[in-house]
């Protein structure tokens, strides 16, 4: 009897809690520039599960002038971050802020979110 109400709760199974997705262009070290940041706050802090740290420096990062692409892909490890912390409504407002730079991982990320709010 799937999906049956129970206290109010949906007694349904929800989906597992999607993993990690880190850009290929991000996993490995670009000498200089704006990726190089980016990369570094992934290695120090994201890839070792530290989110509360990596929202922080990525929000800073963000915050400066760096290019397009390198700014997208920061909001997106926020959301993940978010995310992965419980933190479903936060994430959900930051893969809106991202879904048409990237529509299909950011939907499933929302969509995600969303069945947990």
């Amino acid at each position: 009897m799937s999906g049956v109400i129970k206290d109010g709760k949906s007694s349904k199974q929800k989906k597992p809690l999607l993993k990690q997705h880190i850009f290929e262009e991000d996993l490995i070290s670009p000498d200089s520039g704006d990726d190089y940041f980016l990369f570094e706050i992934l290695k120090t802090t994201f890839v070792k599960k530290k989110y509360k740290e990596a929202i922080v420096q990525l929000n800073k990062l963000a915050g400066t002038n760096i290019n397009d692409a390198t700014r997208n892909r920061a909001y997106f490890y926020i959301g993940e971050a978010e995310y992965l912390l419980g933190n479903y409504e936060n994430a959900v407002k930051i893969f809106v802020k991202i879904q048409d730079t990237y529509p299909v991982l950011a939907k499933k990320w929302l969509d995600s979110a969303l069945d947990r709010i």
